[in-house]
């Protein structure tokens, strides 16, 4: 399979420490999850990925996911200009810290992450304010790439991307139609 600059993917959080919680949140905030996809990340060539870990950091997919089940969609409106315009909103998250507290706020007031940036004020803008699937959002946002209509006009499936966890990015894969599941199983290369 070839996988193309834009393409975002869900997969469980490779990382003991932020996958559990990550779970544990997602079965508490959605009953309907089975909370098996707790990472997301962004493909910004065939091999390299731009995610939020420990740190937003690029990785090879293939070295960090092989041999797991990820999930790879793909926006049925990309274009090498929407790709531009999402990119170059998230890159400035280039090694920013993971936000911790934005966990915390996503288990005990879920309500608060659609509204407030904490952890950036803070950490004086050392940790980041996007949790990876909210990362994946905001550079969905940006890129204008999943409109969906409702109530007789086009919607920017992403103008609200806080909040947005990886279990509900995964139902978005595999769901809407501005958006074509590529890959769904095991990573080979």
């Amino acid at each position: 399979m070839e996988f193309k600059r834009g393409d975002i993917f869900c997969t469980k959080n490779p990382s003991i420490w932020l996958g559990k919680p990550i779970s544990i949140v997602q079965k508490l905030r959605t009953p309907t999850s089975t909370g098996d996809m707790t990472h997301a990340g962004l493909l910004i060539d065939p091999v390299t990925t731009f995610e939020s870990l420990l740190r937003v950091k690029r990785q090879n997919f293939y070295d960090a996911y092989e041999g797991t089940h990820v999930l790879v969609g793909r926006f049925t409106s990309m274009t090498p200009e929407a790709f531009s315009k999402g990119w170059n909103i998230v890159k400035e998250y280039d090694g920013k810290i993971y936000p911790f507290t934005r966990l915390l706020m996503f288990m005990f007031l879920p309500i608060s992450v659609k509204y407030m940036r904490i952890s950036w004020w803070i950490s004086l803008g050392l940790l980041s304010d996007v949790v990876c699937s909210e990362l994946l959002g905001l550079f969905s946002k940006y890129a204008e790439v999943s409109m969906y209509k409702r109530m007789g006009k086009y919607i920017n499936g992403f103008e609200q991307f806080r909040g947005l966890m990886p279990a509900h990015l995964a139902s978005r894969i595999r769901n809407w139609d501005s958006i074509e599941v590529i890959w769904d199983g095991i990573l080979t290369r």
